[in-house]
């Protein structure tokens, strides 16, 4: 699955991300506390990044659905 969220750098501002999405993880309530791991293609890298910061819908380039991070990954707390 690789959703493209454009997302809220801390450094360098919004920009579109093609990111394939491996591992969700929660450290307590909330949504400052939930990050993704998976590999970021521009900088062909695995990458850690806050969902917090993803701004507005995703797409899932494998089915073409558009939708929050939350809803794709069937996540609550927001």
């Amino acid at each position: 699955m690789q959703p493209v969220p454009a997302y809220q750098s801390s450094d360098s501002g919004n920009s579109d991300r093609e990111v394939t999405v491996h591992l969700v993880v929660s450290k307590g309530r909330g949504c400052r506390s939930t990050y993704f791991k998976g590999y970021f293609h521009m900088r062909r890298e695995p990458r850690t990044f806050r969902v917090d910061r993803i701004q507005g819908e995703v797409t899932d380039t494998s089915s073409g659905e558009m939708a929050t991070f939350w809803h794709l990954f069937e996540l609550s707390g927001q």
